[in-house]
């Protein structure tokens, strides 16, 4: 069956549902801590790079915001020496003496930057009109050095003395000037002007224009071979690097390269030119004949910088919307590396306990949105314990805590990756479809289930087998997707405000739900003791409630802001939503009972039932973090007559304890006409396996009683270790678990 209902009648249900509402129930949610996942001093959107001298293997980083513009790393090690804040907003370029004890750095708000090296303190600050991007040092021997600093908007360079740290005199040139470089034998200065698609030279003797060279499409970036006489410029608008020869003033050759060439750096031992490609994301390398053939793939807008330090043979570039700082050998074969400055965390997910973390407290993996990379967390300590490199945009990660299985879907490798939490390594990588968006694994058998975005489908993938086994094709985008192993339906969101409803054994596709004319459905999570699915909009506060066995929109809820991530706990069946700055709890009567103002923009979420812990994910001014937030409602949850438990009840028919490899008969009776579902759970109610979900045996007929046997597996049919279950039986109207028993497993 497939069918597809507009609800036009939502806005009703929501504004019904917001007067409803009123105020919150009762203030349960409590901010226990905030972890950091990166070291809230570093700068981050990095532009400008500068390699200090050979020798000292430090590179110098001028970032656009952050508490700490001027970044220092370990040019070796790829770790963070030492930051520092400047005076003027938003620092772009910045050039080193030669002795590597001196940076300079222009803000584009109109300052220049004088730095002690080893300190990073501010020596001067010279305020000049202007927007300045750019600037280069001129240091020709006894007299004194200068900085050639160019003024984007202005048409002109900016002169500066660089021991009197003062302006002297200004020079114009072509229109938008937007890079500048020197080569000190010849006396010369070249600014690169973008709109006017032209090279000024400078005579730095007289500081006087002696020449104007066309090149190509907006030139953005420029960079000078001293050695060889040669001075290279990035056209960014027709995929070129032209070639000008010092000597002539003419342009000699022009070379292909990436998509978007920006920025430049010259190897002066090796002659190699490494050129930044903003669109493509990579590094194309020339030679003095041309391109190489080597490509190197850096991070995400890849728009500010490059630097060479050829003593190591290292080059490093900046990366601004990733906000990390790409490190790789010149050499061919070598191993590329990422500094993080900044982490933008997105979903996050639940592991089993960090091994070797010394605590029983869960892990938690979180999705570097904008990064490389999947940082997992010891909820024990709080400490990084290790993080994963699967690739660039993870979108959602996924994990099992009962058998460690964790996982992540990453947008820009069209891949899922699974992870090891012993070894912290990816184990396996495998292709699904085009821009995965969601991802979520079964409980019950090795499966996971991948929304993609670019090829509107489903991938299905096996776990086991490492591969993926079926695709199931839909109209639009898929977004998230989520699995009710009771009723084995797959639920996916699209665009166009849709929900899939699909089998989760043949795969068919069941139904298809309108939730909204306007608004676009996103996230989605599933409550399996009582059929639920919750789905969020991503343009609007809204939150829907659907019936997992009927189909049918139960209402839906308006909520504080636009909500960006949501988590279940089905013990007491409590959702949880990150919205704006706070998160939102809703008990099992869809009411919000609690909301908590977070002090940051949250993004995700997701809870520990053991501990009633909510991990929200977000960012403050120090950059990603990770709110520990406490749920202090206690166990009776007031409830309205029409979510109370039917009358269902489960007892033991065998010994308490029993032995391992020993089965557990169990007796369950209902006064239900729907069937109950029963499952059983460990200690810290993760979900073992389910039992089954049995019913009457007539239509309608109440009571029943049905006997069910459980030999101590897992849903996989492995052995169980021995400690305490819980096996928990509940109809389908129920808010909780209508009833329970406790089982010891011995050896």
């Amino acid at each position: 069956m497939r069918s597809s209902r507009r609800s036009w009648l939502v806005l009703l249900i929501l504004a019904a549902t917001l007067l409803a509402a009123g105020s919150p129930i009762g203030a349960t949610l409590t901010l226990l801590d905030t972890l950091a996942l990166n070291d809230p001093r570093n700068g981050h959107q990095p532009w400008g790079i500068a390699c200090g001298p050979a020798g000292e293997n430090r590179v110098y980083v001028a970032c656009i915001d952050g508490p700490g513009h001027l970044v220092v790393l370990d040019a070796a090690a790829d770790t963070v020496l030492a930051r520092g804040a400047l005076t003027g907003p938003y620092p772009h370029g910045i050039e080193l003496s030669a002795a590597g004890d001196r940076a300079y750095v222009a803000s584009s708000g109109g300052t220049v930057s004088i730095v002690d090296a080893a300190t990073l303190a501010e020596l001067h600050v010279i305020s000049l009109s202007g927007t300045l991007i750019d600037l280069c040092l001129y240091e020709p021997g006894p007299t004194p050095p200068r900085l050639y600093v160019v003024d984007m908007y202005g048409a002109r360079v900016r002169v500066v003395d660089a021991a009197g740290a003062q302006w002297m005199h200004d020079i114009p040139v072509g229109n938008y000037p937007y890079d500048v470089c020197a080569i000190l034998a010849t006396q010369r200065v070249y600014v690169a002007n973008l709109s006017d698609w032209t090279v000024s030279v400078i005579d730095a003797a007289t500081d006087e224009v002696v020449a104007t060279i066309p090149v190509g499409a907006y030139p953005e970036g420029i960079a000078a071979d001293p050695g060889l006489n040669l001075i290279y410029v990035a056209n960014r608008d027709d995929n070129t690097v032209s070639v000008i020869e010092g000597a002539s003033n003419q342009v000699i050759a022009t070379y292909p390269v990436g998509a978007g060439p920006v920025k430049l750096a010259v190897d002066p031992m090796t002659h190699l030119v490494y050129v930044v490609n903003k669109t493509s994301e990579d590094v194309t390398v020339l030679g003095p004949g041309g391109p190489t053939g080597r490509t190197v793939a850096v991070g995400l807008l890849p728009s500010g910088g490059i630097g060479v330090d050829p003593a190591l043979g290292r080059v490093f570039a900046t990366n601004m919307m990733s906000d990390d700082v790409t490190a790789f050998s010149a050499l061919p074969g070598g191993v590329t590396t990422t500094t993080r400055l900044r982490c933008q965390p997105g979903r996050v997910a639940r592991t089993r306990p960090v091994p070797g973390g010394g605590s029983d407290a869960a892990g938690l993996l979180v999705a570097n949105e904008r990064g490389n990379d999947v940082p997992h967390l010891d909820l024990g300590s709080g400490a990084a314990a290790g993080r994963y490199v699967p690739g660039y945009v993870p979108t959602d990660v996924a994990a099992r805590p009962s058998d460690g299985r964790a996982a992540a879907v990453v947008g820009d490798a069209d891949a899922l990756y699974l992870l090891d939490d012993v070894t912290g390594a990816v184990s396996d990588t495998i292709p699904v479809g085009d821009e995965p968006r969601g991802l979520c694994l079964r409980d019950d058998l090795p499966r996971a289930y991948v929304a993609n975005w670019g090829s509107a489908d489903v991938s299905v993938v096996d776990l086991d087998a490492g591969r993926v086994i079926d695709t199931i094709p839909l109209d639009w985008g898929a977004l998230d997707v989520a699995v009710d192993e009771v009723l084995n339906k797959i639920f996916v969101t699209t665009w166009m405000g849709l929900l899939w409803v699909i089998d989760g054994e043949t795969h068919e596709i069941l139904d298809t739900i309108s939730l909204s004319g306007f608004c676009e459905v996103n996230q989605l999570a599933v409550d399996r003791w009582r059929s639920r699915v919750y789905v969020l909009a991503l343009n609007c506060p809204f939150l829907w409630e659907i019936d997992g066995q009927t189909h049918e929109i139960g209402s839906a809820l308006v909520l504080p802001d636009y909500g960006t991530g949501i988590a279940r706990e089905e013990t007491r069946h409590r959702v949880y939503v990150a919205a704006g700055s706070v998160l939102a709890g809703i008990g099992p009567e869809f009411v919000v009972n609690d909301v908590l103002d977070l002090p940051g923009t949250v993004t995700g979420c997701d809870v520990d039932p053991a501990t009633r812990q909510v991990l929200v994910s977000g960012t403050n001014d120090g950059g990603g973090v990770i709110f520990r937030v406490r749920d202090g409602e206690p166990d009776a949850v007031a409830e309205s007559a029409a979510h109370r438990p039917a009358g269902v009840r489960l007892s033991l028919l065998s010994a308490n304890p029993a032995g391992l490899g020993r089965a557990v008969r169990l007796r369950l009776d209902a006064s239900v006409a729907a069937p109950v579902r029963v499952g059983v759970f460990d200690a810290a109610g993760v979900l073992v396996r389910w039992l089954g979900m049995p019913g009457p045996p007539a239509a309608g007929a109440r009571p029943w009683s049905r006997t069910l046997q459980w030999r101590g597996d897992d849903s996989a049919g492995r052995p169980v270790s021995a400690g305490v279950y819980l096996i928990r039986a509940a109809d389908p109207a129920g808010a909780r678990p209508a009833a329970s028993v406790r089982v010891t497993l011995l050896r």
